[in-house]
């Protein structure tokens, strides 16, 4: 009996102890839900209490208030309320058209800058750069006393030319590359302003192309409050982690790109939890935007700074533009013709090494035994069908003898 009565008590406490912790589980789930409706009428109340829709800082501050009660799908329910409280007169699908529209337009460039880190002029490199389709130029001055180097890139489609001059022996060469030849130079003004097409360069990138951007941040939103940035009135693209200010008075040109770092650690029942914490990565500030007609506004100077996780600033780099030139009909030996008199050239097409001065004589030659190569390939290629049709009328032939012969 007494083992009977042990068993019997044991079964009842362990019943007990699961009912127990049903119930503390169901408290759990109903508390989330009870602070996830708190946190979803906070936003909905954001906009009674101060004029307009919240935004993604109100996000931060109401996630880092009840970040220990939400739950990944649930802060995403967060900001989804706060994307549909929006009311912004311009949609992603305007300035989506807007860029499009922009890009189009834009035949070929070129641009004259000066580059500046942590406000060292010894650190200093001077450039040229210039697009024309799927074809760039790019010319590289280094100021820097411990790297006396010129290094100059053309692309026209097809072959990369190349010429570095150290001061003491320069050379150049020719390759065969595709696409992925392209540099990507991300001073240059369209990528400071995101109107570079980076899917043409093989490295599409989101900080410098806002229609690449846009593609891979589906879950931004224009912000219904306008920001001012050094008293231009912007639009704001925000996000969890970017933040886009456009220039209204400048036709929706960027103004400044902000990137953050945000806080999150790994949740039990999946996913990442954030805790309510961002810090400023880097930023990017254009100053002073001119007109260069069809909605095109370029920086004459662009200020990239970065921070460490203090929020101190870690570097800094100033871009000042000399010169910007858009669609003035650059010819194509601009990004063909850049070998100087009496360098040698590297020719990886051919297998060969010449100087830059015979190049002419060079390629006149190797036309002339491309065209004899072709004369030869003809010339075999006639041969082997003319003895294909003799094999042919031999064997038609012998046919014929065959069937008479049976015949009688």
């Amino acid at each position: 009996m007494r083992t009977f009565g042990f068993k019997y008590y044991d079964y009842i406490y362990t019943i007990i102890c699961c009912l127990i912790f049903f119930l503390l589980d169901c408290s759990n789930l109903l508390g989330g839900d009870i602070d996830l409706q708190e946190a979803l009428t906070e936003v909905c109340n954001y906009r009674i209490e101060n004029g307009h829709a919240p935004n993604d800082e109100v996000f931060f501050k109401i996630i880092s208030e009840k970040k220990s009660s939400l739950s990944p799908v649930e802060q995403n329910e967060v900001w989804r309320e706060i994307v549909r409280q929006q009311k912004s007169r311009f949609e992603l699908t305007d300035i989506i058209n807007i860029f499009r529209a922009k890009t189009n337009s834009i035949r070929d460039y070129e641009s004259k800058f000066t580059v500046t880190k942590n406000g060292v002029s010894s650190n200093q490199k001077r450039i040229i750069h210039a697009l024309k389709g799927t074809n760039f130029f790019l010319e590289i001055d280094n100021y820097d006393k411990n790297r006396l180097e010129k290094r100059t890139l053309a692309y026209d489609g097809q072959l990369l030319y190349t010429v570095i001059d150290d001061h003491n022996s320069p050379f150049a060469s020719i390759q065969n590359l595709g696409v992925s030849a392209i540099s990507f130079e991300n001073n240059n003004p369209l990528a400071q302003s995101m109107l570079y097409d980076t899917n043409q360069t093989g490295m599409p990138h989101s900080g410098f192309d806002l229609l690449h951007f846009l593609s891979i941040f589906p879950n931004v939103v224009v912000l219904e409050k306008e920001e001012e940035f050094f008293g231009r009135r912007c639009l704001v693209i925000a996000g969890l982690s970017r933040r886009i200010y456009l220039d209204i008075e400048s036709d929706l040109s960027v103004a400044k790109f902000q990137e953050f770092t945000v806080s999150s650690q790994n949740n039990p029942k999946g996913g990442r939890l954030l805790d309510g914490k961002r810090t400023l990565l880097s930023q990017r500030e254009l100053f002073d935007l001119r007109d260069y007609t069809n909605g095109i506004w370029l920086p004459q100077k662009s200020v990239y700074t970065f921070y460490d996780s203090t929020g101190a600033v870690d570097s800094q780099t100033v871009i000042t533009y000399e010169s910007i030139r858009l669609n003035h009909g650059l010819a194509d030996s601009y990004f063909n013709d850049i070998f100087p008199d009496g360098i040698p050239v590297a020719d990886s097409i051919n297998g060969l090494i010449y100087n830059s001065s015979d190049r002419p004589s060079i390629n006149g030659l190797l036309k002339d035994i491309t065209k004899s190569k072709r004369v030869i390939v003809l010339r075999y290629i006639s041969v082997c069908i003319g003895l294909m049709l003799i094999v042919i009328a031999l064997v038609m032939k012998y046919r014929v003898y065959l069937a008479n012969k049976n015949s009688t």
